[in-house]
């Protein structure tokens, strides 16, 4: 691992300069369903986007533990921030791990521009010299508008039919594109986390070189080269999975903080005493706080274990893996379950918009149904415990 450019502790002291700037501008995000562009600018020149980028590159190639601690502080300043940072540096992952060395590092040539775009549903990829063609629509390509380079996934044919892989399914593959070859579909109107753009992508018949794409197979150990040669490099699929977890617990904190904020101002209707001199508060605000601190204990254990094997360049074993894959839906329920407290606590407080109380209540439910920490994946692990095959393939990479 290469020696940091830049700490966790400046990186951190940065966000919260700009938590001003976020906040302002946060009703815009909300209403236009896109980070921004401020603030984009702003989260790029503090180098933000880079955290997971290959030194050899100009990123800052921390580690994850890092990582993970700065994206739950993006996440209690504001939950959409902190979800594209997660998730952008998250991609830049799959991207270093993934691709022929050669067309990662153009994919992630520019360190302080994220990368961008969703997998399902599959498209079509058909097989042409040098490369594919491709079309397809993806959703959830989150914070699309600023992004370097796209990515989708599809069913590889050839001949007009498509190709079968060892297992008899067919082959899928995985391609990263230029953002100004695709169109942006608007079409990000949700309940919550409005801000993070997480509109559709589309490309029609585009050619993509196969240094820019990959045939889903497992991932050997240890092969890389050159800039992408780190252990950060051999974690794929679980460090990307472990991206959603600190973001339930940045949003169940930054409840926390708001229901302290509000209890020494707050006498609820027909009463005499302030909010936090009610025995019902009390409780609750320390059974909050032991809910998120034991949800950003487990993540943060579960990702040294795997943190550790890929040092010792060793893939985790799939019980360690599935163990931070517990974590992360572990800590999107603990996020939405503290939430939920808080609205208890805070009576009709919860319900203005002047408070930031709904906010928080709609971002948590939102990213409750994202599919690498949804309540889905506990079946997905259950099968493995029980000695079945898992029904979530990007376990098996």
């Amino acid at each position: 691992m290469v020696t940091p450019l830049v700490s966790e502790q400046s990186l951190v002291e940065r966000l919260r300069e700009l938590e001003p700037l976020i906040r302002q501008n946060s009703a815009w995000a909300e209403e236009n369903c896109r980070m921004h562009p401020e603030v984009f600018e702003a989260l790029r020149q503090a180098r933000l986007f880079s955290i997971w980028k290959p030194a050899g590159l100009g990123g800052l190639e921390l580690d994850p533990l890092t990582g993970l601690r700065i994206f739950e502080e993006a996440a209690r300043i504001e939950p959409a921030v902190g979800w594209t940072l997660a998730n952008q540096n998250g991609i830049d992952t799959f991207v270093c791990s993934m691709l022929p060395e050669a067309g990662a590092a153009e994919v992630v040539s520019d360190p302080a521009r994220p990368v961008s775009g969703g997998w399902f549903p599959p498209g079509r990829i058909d097989v042409v010299e040098g490369g594919y063609r491709v079309t397809g629509q993806w959703a959830f390509a989150s914070t699309c508008h600023y992004a370097q380079y796209l990515t989708g996934m599809g069913v590889v044919h050839d001949g007009g039919a498509p190709q079968l892989g060892p297992d008899g399914n067919p082959s899928m593959a995985i391609v990263y594109f230029p953002t100004d070859e695709a169109r942006i579909v608007d079409n990000w109107d949700t309940l919550g986390m409005r801000g993070t753009g997480s509109h559709d992508i589309a490309i029609e018949d585009l050619f993509v070189p196969e240094r820019h794409t990959w045939r889903m197979a497992p991932l050997p150990t240890a092969t890389r080269t050159g800039p992408f040669a780190g252990p950060l490099y051999e974690m794929t699929p679980w460090l990307p999975i472990a991206t959603l977890g600190p973001i339930g617990i940045g949003v169940g904190q930054a409840a926390i903080d708001e229901l302290v904020a509000l209890a020494t101002q707050k006498t609820p209707s027909y009463l005499a005493k302030t909010l936090r001199d009610k025995e019902v508060a009390q409780a609750n605000v320390a059974r909050a706080r032991a809910q998120v601190g034991a949800a950003r204990c487990y993540l943060h254990d579960t990702m040294r274990t795997v943190w550790e094997a890929a040092v010792d360049r060793r893939r985790p074993t799939l019980e360690e893996g599935l163990e931070l894959q517990l974590a992360v839906c572990n800590a999107m329920e603990a996020g939405s379950n503290v939430v939920n407290l808080v609205h208890d606590t805070v009576g009709t407080s919860g319900i203005r918009h002047s408070q930031r109380f709904e906010q928080l209540y709609r971002d948590a439910r939102t990213i409750s149904q994202h599919t690498f920490g949804s309540v889905a994946r506990y079946e997905s692990s259950g099968k493995a415990f029980f000695g079945l095959p898992s029904d979530w393939g990007f376990y098996y990479l």
